[in-house]
């Protein structure tokens, strides 16, 4: 991810808030968070990032991530750091042909979210229970922050994402 800050358009806005432009685009997200002196810019910053991998797409022919989890049994599993949404989408588009290995993001992921009933799901499914935990995180949120929520209210799924 060394060259995000350069591929999100993020670099001037990053330098006019007096941040130094680093390669380490977390390291650098955590000083922004932590340090509270530009709300403004982490908001941008999160916009972007989240639009950046909502637009990322496999590819209509099959691909490795087909290839990896048509290859594995149910009994299996795949542990993965990636937040990109590839392995969830194979998995998605693939699991009607066999039984799936089971998938473990252990930074998260931005294509899933968890869900005690229906445990991981793809963010774009709706299931009564992923809009109940909406609403509850929702009114959570705004009750814990002086009445303003940082959930937009138009979120479709569950916010919690995967641990």
């Amino acid at each position: 991810m060394a060259d995000l800050i350069e591929s999100l358009g993020l670099a001037a806005a990053i330098a006019n808030a007096g941040f130094s432009n680093s390669s380490d685009f977390e390291s650098l997200y955590d000083e922004i968070a932590t340090s509270g002196k530009a709300p403004g810019l982490k908001d941008e910053i999160e916009a972007k990032v989240q639009a950046y991998f909502e637009a990322l797409e496999l590819p209509e022919p099959p691909t490795l991530y087909d290839h990896l989890v048509l290859s594995l049994r149910d009994s299996d599993y795949i542990a993965t750091f990636n937040w990109d949404p590839f392995l969830a989408q194979a998995f998605s588009r693939n699991r009607q042909a066999a039984r799936m290995p089971k998938l473990l993001f252990l930074h998260g992921n931005v294509e899933v979210g968890i869900c005690p009933v229906d445990r991981f799901v793809p963010l774009y499914w709706k299931t009564p229970m992923l809009e109940f935990l909406f609403r509850v995180a929702f009114l959570w949120d705004r009750l814990t922050n002086g009445g303003e929520s940082r959930i937009p209210q138009n979120r479709q799924s569950c916010p919690m994402e995967v641990q």
